[in-house]
């Protein structure tokens, strides 16, 4: 099974998860399989440092800004 993801780990991304737009490097990726069903989610570290981890689901992630806007 080859399993293909829209981003790599190091990518600059945005998403919003403290409902703020922001730019995201990408630290880790998380693919789940369960029922046939692939899920992947991507997790960063230190957003704006608060030392939290947030981990955001594929559909949430955006290769620009513009592009995150337009899908609100």
């Amino acid at each position: 099974m080859t399993i293909k993801t829209k981003h790599n780990i190091g990518d600059e991304v945005w998403g919003m998860p403290n409902g703020e737009p922001v730019k995201l490097t990408i630290a880790r990726i998380y693919i789940k399989i369960h029922k046939h069903k692939l899920s992947i989610s991507y997790e960063f570290d230190d957003i704006d440092g608060d030392d939290r981890i947030y981990r955001l689901q594929e559909n949430w992630i955006f290769p620009n800004k513009e592009d995150l806007l337009k899908s609100l």
